[in-house]
C-alpha cells in the first residue's frame, strides 16, 4: 500500500503551486471587491444630503470584514491541508527507507491503514471547496485503498498484540513494540480509534487506558478529529463499566461544563453521583477500589472456569513464561534419527522432543531455502484467501474472529516438488501419506492468530471426513516457513508446550490414542503475530493405512 502516497506527492505540488497563487490572488481580490463596491456607489444617484451615503460606508466596511474573515478561514484550511500533505510525504519518506522494517512494526502498519481511511476521509472534507481547481479524485481514483473493514481488523490486531503480551500503553503511543523503535507518534485521533475498538469488544479496561491518551493530547491535536463531548462520553462509561464511579463521575462533570446539553449527560450524572453515594457509603475510604480481578477466573457458581483458565495459560505461554518444572524439563532430549528410513539411514534429521505424553517433536532443518520459496511462490499464484473454520454442528465453512490467516491448499499432482515434500514427511513421520490431506499453506500478517482448537473431529461433531473414508486426523505435521521477530509460536496450554517458530523446520504431534480416541490435550492454538510475517503449511495425517504403521489399542489411553 505504500505507492499510493507517490500520487499524495503529486498532489501535494500541484496544491503548492495552487496555495502560492492563492495567496497573491487573496489581495487582488479584496482590493477587487473594493474597487468595485465603489464604482456601485458612484454610479448610484444620491441627489439628497450628505448624510444618506453614511450607512453605505457602513455596508463597505461589513463586507470587507467579511472577505477577510472568509480568507483568514481559507488560509487556516489551506495551512491545515498543507500540514497533513507533509505528513502523509514523512511517513511514505519513512517507509521507503526500508518497507520491510517499516511494515513489521504493528504500529506503523496500524497508522499506515488510518492514514489512508479515517485520515483520508478528513483531508477530503478539507479539499471540497478546492475541488474544481485539484482534481485530487482523478489523481488517486486507480490507486489502492484500504476500507474500514481493513481499519477495524489492524486496530484489532494491536488490540489483541497489547492484550496478550502487556504491552505497555505509553511505549505503544511512540511506536515502541517489541524492541522496535517507534518512527512517529500517535494522535489523538489515533489513539481514540483504538479506544472504540476495545470499547466494541467489550474490554473497558483496555479502552480507558486509550480514551485516557486520546484526551491526554487532544489539546495538542492541531487537526482537532476528535469530538471532545464523544470522547468524554465514552471514557465516564468504560470507567463506569470498570468499577471506577469517582473517575466516571469526574468525567461527567467536566462533559457538563463543556455541553451541558449533551444527550444523556443529565441523567448519567445522577446516576453515577448516586453510585458514588453508595460506595462511599459501603467503603468510607474513598481510595480503595472493589477486588474484582479474583473472580475474573470464576463461574456463576464460585468455580474455576476452566476455559478462563486456558486462555490464561495461553497467553503466558504465548509471552514465552516458562510453566513446565524442571522434572519435566529433564526427560526431554535431542538426537539425530532415522526412524528406520533407508532414505535417511546416511542422512539422519535433528529430533527435539518437546513433549513425551503426547507425543510432540520437532524436527530441524528439514526443507531447504529454495523449496520454501517455491511453496510461496505456488502458495501466491494459487491465490491465498481468507482462512476459514468448521462449524463443527453444520459442517458449513465460516469465517471466524478467533482465525485471521490466508491459506491456500497445494496438491501433490500440481509440481513433482510438492510431491516429494510429501514423500519426505513419509519418511521422516514413518506414516502413509496417501490418505494424507493436501498441503495447507498459511500467511499469517499483524496480530495473526488461531485461538485454542483440536485438529481432529471430536465425538457428536460433524464428521467432515466420513465421504472420504480415511478416518480421523491421526497426526499434524506443521512446516515453519519463515522466522518470525516476534511473537507467533504455537502453544499447547493444558500441556505447557511452546513452539518457537523457526524457519526451515517442522513439528509433528498424534491427534489420537491408539484406540482411535481423540486426545484432548492436543488442543493448540497459534499466538498472535507482533512483528513480520509467519509463514506455515500444514499437513493433516489420517488414520486409514497406518493400521501395520501405528497399531491400534484397546488401551484407550494408549
Amino acid at each position: 500500500m505504500v505507492p499510493v502516497t507517490i500520487s499524495f506527492v503529486r498532489w501535494f505540488l500541484i496544491l503548492s503551486y495552487e496555495i502560492i497563487m492563492m495567496s497573491i490572488a487573496k489581495e487582488l481580490l479584496r482590493a477587487f471587491v473594493i474597487f468595485n463596491l465603489l464604482v456601485i456607489f458612484a454610479r448610484s444617484e444620491y441627489g439628497s444630503a450628505l448624510v444618506d451615503l453614511e450607512p453605505l460606508l457602513i455596508t463597505k466596511e461589513k463586507i470587507v470584514e467579511t472577505i477577510d474573515h472568509y480568507i483568514n478561514l481559507e488560509v487556516q484550511r489551506l495551512d491545515k491541508i498543507k500540514r497533513l500533505a507533509q505528513d502523509y510525504d514523512n511517513l511514505y519518506k519513512t517507509a521507503s527507507e526500508d518497507i520491510d522494517n517499516f511494515l513489521s512494526n504493528p504500529i506503523n502498519s496500524y497508522l499506515l491503514v488510518k492514514r489512508l481511511t479515517t485520515d483520508w476521509k478528513f483531508v477530503m472534507h478539507l479539499v471540497e471547496g478546492y475541488a474544481s481547481k485539484v482534481p485530487i479524485y482523478q489523481l488517486v481514483k486507480d490507486e489502492i485503498f484500504p476500507n474500514d473493514y481493513d481499519l477495524e481488523e489492524v486496530a484489532n490486531s494491536v488490540i489483541r498484540l497489547q492484550e496478550t503480551y502487556l504491552l505497555n500503553t505509553t511505549d505503544l503511543v511512540k511506536g515502541k513494540v517489541a524492541g522496535f523503535k517507534g518512527d512517529t507518534e500517535l494522535t489523538a485521533s489515533d489513539c481514540f480509534e483504538l479506544g472504540m475498538n476495545a470499547y466494541n469488544e467489550t474490554d473497558y479496561n483496555l479502552a480507558l487506558l486509550w480514551f485516557q491518551q486520546s484526551l491526554d493530547r487532544l489539546d495538542t491535536d492541531e487537526f482537532q478529529m476528535v469530538y471532545k463531548p464523544k470522547l468524554l462520553e465514552y471514557l465516564s462509561f468504560s470507567a463506569f463499566k470498570v468499577n471506577d464511579m469517582e473517575l466516571a463521575l469526574k468525567l461527567t462533570k467536566d462533559l457538563i461544563k463543556i455541553d451541558p446539553r449533551y444527550p444523556g449527560v443529565n441523567n448519567n450524572f445522577y446516576f453515577y453521583k448516586k453510585e458514588v453515594l453508595r460506595k462511599r457509603k459501603e467503603s468510607p475510604d474513598p481510595k480503595s477500589k472493589e477486588v474484582t480481578e479474583a473472580i475474573v477466573d470464576e463461574s456463576e457458581d464460585g468455580r474455576i472456569d476452566p476455559n478462563l483458565i486456558d486462555v490464561k495459560r495461553y497467553k503466558q505461554l504465548c509471552r514465552g513464561e516458562q510453566l513446565r518444572t524442571p522434572e519435566q524439563e529433564r526427560k526431554l532430549k535431542c538426537r539425530y534419527t532415522s526412524n528406520g528410513s533407508k532414505y535417511l539411514l546416511l542422512h539422519p534429521v535433528k529430533e527435539e522432543t518437546l513433549n513425551l505424553d503426547p507425543l510432540i517433536v520437532v524436527y530441524h532443518d528439514v526443507i531447504r531455502d529454495n523449496d520454501i520459496e517455491f511453496l510461496k511462490d505456488m502458495a501466491e499464484d494459487i491465490g491465498l484467501e481468507r482462512a476459514t473454520v468448521l462449524n463443527a454442528s453444520t459442517g458449513i465453512l465460516e469465517y471466524a474472529k478467533y482465525r485471521t490467516s490466508k491459506s491456500c491448499w497445494l496438491q501433490d499432482n500440481k509440481h513433482p516438488r510438492i510431491k516429494h515434500i510429501s514423500m519426505m514427511i513419509e519418511e521422516i513421520s514413518g506414516l502413509e501419506m496417501d490418505t494424507a490431506e493436501d498441503l495447507q499453506m498459511n500467511k499469517y500478517g499483524l496480530g495473526g492468530h488461531y485461538l485454542g482448537h483440536y485438529d481432529f473431529k471430536r465425538e457428536g461433531e460433524f464428521d467432515p471426513f466420513a465421504k472420504f473414508g480415511t478416518g480421523n486426523r491421526m497426526a499434524t505435521w506443521m512446516f515453519y516457513l519463515s522466522d518470525v521477530k516476534a511473537g507467533g509460536s504455537t502453544v499447547f496450554p493444558d500441556i505447557d508446550v511452546e513452539i518457537k517458530p523457526r524457519k526451515g523446520s517442522a513439528a509433528l504431534w498424534l491427534n489420537l490414542f491408539k484406540s482411535g480416541e481423540g486426545d484432548l490435550r492436543t488442543k493448540h492454538a497459534a499466538c498472535p503475530v507482533i512483528a513480520g510475517k509467519k509463514w506455515v503449511a500444514n499437513k493433516w495425517i489420517h488414520e486409514r493405512g497406518q493400521e501395520f504403521r501405528r497399531p491400534c489399542d484397546l488401551n484407550p489411553l494408549a
